[in-house]
């Protein structure tokens, strides 16, 4: 039973939400620990019993507690709904004393995504192989998706037992996986408004900013989706079995704003974590692989490697790259390129993102019109020898419709060309009419960005020679912003993850410069400012100029 969806659409019934969070909390917590139990129907024993000795933020977990948090802040006089609320501080108050990285060589402030329910809540191990995480072995086990038994990849550990069937290869047991713990970093964010305590968001963006800097993989994907995660034992994202390798669009959409505003800074002209990971996801083209008898037909393959370019991967595991046609994959590609353009000022990658983005378009629209078809076609072919498919049915429409709504709506707000505007409203317009969901309304619709604009017109310009004894830096005002903060380093390296902790933090401003003095002659310096808002802080790029030690404290 999803409490989750009976209690976020019933807000507005105070007796009705309530009957289902005590119903919730009958079901998911006991007194023995404030980490809700998995009975979701993921992790099982070879024998099909739930286990109700884990926690998995993304299965119950999770969503549970954000939705008790909203009956809290909907009724905050209500004695019950007080009684949440102290339940999901008690949980939150768990997930940050035992959830965080402390295992492998690099302890992180990362956050675990599936715990024991212990005294002492920990990452699952095999008792057999303690250290290492839980084991991962084929094994042939009920199939929930299927309803058959078929042989696949599972967890042991916990008792010894196997868990998870045909799904636990999408479980990130040995870490995290941030895409699917979305609904953890909401409830962290909301949390520290409700009681104004800031640990909440901190941890989790201390989570995010380390996510940043150190797990985008080799093709500037992030391991967390469908299939893959970030190993806490090795420090690395999972590599034990191919599946692990593979990155799959699952959730995620929510945090992107919050990883603009938390990404490193770049030297001007480079390209950011999001803009290269908006990048990423590169259509498989037409003509690679054939579905039925559509020879040419635009392919895209849901699952991108993390671990090489896309035609060694191809010849290792063709059909893990080019395995189906999901709707929802070139939505979730269209809203990651629409909202990195939206926050870029990068015209380089904003002209990238214009041609993938009429590439994705005009494949959705040949296949539609190939197959003669009022929606988007879920294809989901048999590697068999005549090259025969399933099915190709009207599933997931709702999906794209919703993420390339977004998307339009974003790309509107950036004022883009006509054209690319037109092929968005169609997609999204199509696609849920095909799912017959309303086109007015759109209930995961993504509000105008409410925090400050990036820093702009800095001057020096970048790479100048500076010869006066004084250098005065300057910029022009940022929309939103309410003061500035400065960094200065000789090392570009020390800009990237600065904080106002970091020793290369010059000071804050509510004006639009600051003076420098005492400048060693012929030694290069590197700048940044950024815009900070009631909203969030834009982080600005990193600048260069070569000049003359100076004085930290004259502005």
């Amino acid at each position: 039973m999803d409490y989750y969806d009976k209690i976020r659409d019933n807000l507005g019934n105070k007796t009705l939400v309530k009957e289902w969070a005590e119903l919730a909390i009958g079901h998911f917590l006991d007194d023995d620990c404030p980490l809700p139990k998995n009975l979701a129907g993921i992790f099982r024993d070879e024998k099909g019993n739930d286990s109700p000795a884990l926690y998995r933020s993304h299965e119950g977990g999770d969503d549970l507690m954000w939705a008790l948090l909203q009956i809290y802040k909907k009724y905050p006089d209500d004695a019950d709904a007080q009684n949440y609320y102290q339940k999901v501080i008690q949980f939150a108050d768990v997930i940050l004393a035992h959830g965080t990285d402390r295992y492998g060589s690099v302890s992180s402030p990362l956050l675990a995504s599936i715990l024991t329910r212990d005294s002492v809540p920990k990452i699952p191990e095999d008792p057999e192989n303690p250290g290492n995480g839980v084991r991962v072995e084929r094994h042939t086990v009920y199939s929930f998706s299927r309803g058959s038994m078929r042989e696949n990849w599972c967890a042991v550990g916990v008792g010894n037992m196997w868990y998870g069937g045909d799904e636990s290869h999408k479980s990130s047991w040995r870490g995290t996986d941030m895409a699917r713990d979305e609904k953890l970093y909401e409830l962290l964010y909301e949390l520290s408004e409700a009681t104004g305590d800031q640990k909440y968001k901190d941890a989790a963006n201390a989570s995010i900013v380390f996510w940043l800097a150190n797990c985008p993989t080799e093709t500037n994907l992030f391991p967390w989706g469908e299939h893959a995660g970030w190993n806490f034992f090795t420090d690395e994202y999972d590599k034990e079995y191919y599946r692990c390798r593979y990155h799959e669009f699952k959730e995620g959409e929510s945090l992107y704003d919050k990883f603009i505003e938390l990404q490193p800074r770049v030297r001007k002209g480079e390209f950011t974590v999001m803009e290269k990971f908006a990048l990423a996801h590169v259509p498989t083209g037409t003509g690679e692989i054939r579905i039925g008898s559509q020879e040419g037909m635009f392919i895209y393959g849901r699952h991108q490697p993390l671990w090489a370019d896309r035609e060694t991967a191809m010849e290792e595991h063709p059909d893990l790259l080019g395995f189906g046609n999901f709707p929802r994959i070139p939505g979730s590609w269209l809203y990651s390129q629409a909202i990195a353009y939206n926050r870029s000022n990068n015209p380089t990658f904003r002209d990238l993102v214009l041609t993938d983005m009429n590439i994705i378009a005009d494949g959705l629209e040949q296949q539609r019109s190939m197959l003669d078809l009022d929606y988007y076609p879920y294809t989901y072919p048999i590697w068999i020898t005549d090259g025969s498919y399933e099915s190709i049915r009207n599933n997931q429409n709702d999906r794209l419709g919703y993420s390339v709504k977004k998307a339009h709506y974003l790309m509107e707000q950036a004022s883009v060309n006509d054209e690319i505007i037109n092929k968005l409203n169609v997609i999204w317009q199509v696609a849920l009419t095909a799912a017959g969901l309303p086109t007015g309304s759109n209930p995961e619709a993504v509000g105008p960005y409410h925090g400050p604009s990036m820093v702009t017109g800095l001057l020096p310009e970048d790479g100048s020679s500076v010869l006066n004894s004084e250098v005065v830096l300057k910029w022009a005002e940022s929309q939103g912003a309410i003061s500035y903060d400065l960094y200065l380093a000789e090392d570009a390296g020390e800009l990237r993850t600065a904080t106002p902790e970091s020793a290369s933090f010059i000071g804050s401003t509510t004006a639009n410069s600051w003076q420098l003095s005492k400048l060693e002659e012929n030694k290069e310096y590197f700048w940044a400012v950024d815009a900070v808002g009631e909203n969030g802080i834009r982080k600005g790029e990193i600048n260069r100029f070569v000049g003359d030690v100076f004085d930290r404290n004259r502005n």
